[in-house]
C-alpha cells in the first residue's frame, strides 16, 4: 500500500469519526493532494492561498496545472487582490476568488498610552530566511540603542534560531523574552521556561544573566495520523 493510500484511508475514517461537514484547507500547492479524497467523500471545501503558493511555488513544472483540481472548491480564497488576479488569469472562476486579508484594521492614530507604559513588542514567525528574523532582530537591536526601556517577545524556531541566539543573545546584555506565559509568570526564567514546555511553544529566554537559548520544536499531533 502505498503513503498516499495510508494517509487518505485514515483522513477519511477520521473525518467521518468527526462529523466533519465542510473543510478550509491552507496552502493551494499542500492541499491539492486531498483534494481528490474530498471529492470522493463529497465533502465541500474551502482554500486559501497565503503568499508562496501563489508566487514561488508556480515556477515549478506543474504546478499551475494541479490548481485545475480546485475547479471543485466551494471558494477560494487569497490575500490581497494582486493574488486574486493571478489565479484569475490561471483560469479561476472570478467569481469564486475572494480576498480574505490576513491583518488587523489599525486606528489611524496611535492610542495614547501614560508614560510608565511598559514597551513591549512581540513577533511570532519561523525562524527561516522567508520570514527575515534576521532584519527583525537587528532593526530591534538598533531601536534597543537608542530606547534603553524596550522589550522583545519573539516566538519561533526553525534553521536560524541557533544564529540568532549566536549573534543577538550572547552578544548582549539586554532582557527579552518569547514564551506565550500571562504577564506576571515573565519575572521569572524558570516560570518561563516551564510554561512554554508545557504548552509546547518554542521558549528564547535572553536575560542579562543567562544569556541563552531554550528552543523546543512546534508539535504537530496531526501529522502523526497521517504517518
Amino acid at each position: 500500500m502505498s503513503e498516499a493510500y495510508l494517509r487518505d484511508i485514515t483522513l477519511s475514517r477520521f473525518l467521518r469519526r468527526h462529523g466533519t461537514t465542510v473543510i478550509l484547507g491552507e496552502y493551494l500547492d499542500q492541499f491539492a493532494d486531498f483534494v481528490p479524497l474530498l471529492d470522493r467523500m463529497r465533502l465541500p471545501y474551502v482554500v486559501q492561498g497565503h503568499g508562496i503558493d501563489v508566487s514561488a511555488a508556480l515556477r515549478k513544472p506543474g504546478m499551475a496545472e494541479r490548481y485545475r483540481s480546485y475547479n471543485s472548491a466551494a471558494d477560494v480564497l487569497t490575500r490581497c487582490e494582486f493574488h486574486r488576479l493571478r489565479l484569475i488569469e490561471l483560469g479561476f472562476p472570478p467569481d469564486k476568488v475572494h480576498v480574505n486579508p490576513g491583518g488587523v484594521d489599525v486606528p489611524d492614530q496611535a492610542p495614547a498610552r501614560p508614560a510608565e507604559a511598559c514597551k513591549r513588542l512581540l513577533a511570532i514567525g519561523r525562524f527561516v530566511p522567508k520570514k527575515g528574523p534576521m532584519y527583525l532582530l537587528e532593526a530591534f537591536r538598533l531601536a534597543a540603542a537608542r530606547d534603553s526601556e524596550i522589550t522583545l517577545d519573539y516566538l519561533g524556531g526553525g534553521q536560524l534560531f541557533p544564529a540568532a541566539n549566536s549573534l543577538y543573545v550572547r552578544g548582549t546584555s539586554r532582557s527579552a523574552y518569547a514564551s506565550t506565559a500571562p504577564r506576571e509568570m515573565t519575572s521569572n526564567a524558570d516560570s518561563l521556561k516551564s510554561a512554554a514546555y508545557s504548552s509546547n511553544i518554542v521558549l528564547s529566554i535572553q536575560t542579562p544573566v543567562m544569556k541563552k537559548v531554550y528552543q523546543r520544536p512546534f508539535r504537530k499531533p496531526w501529522r502523526k495520523a497521517w504517518r
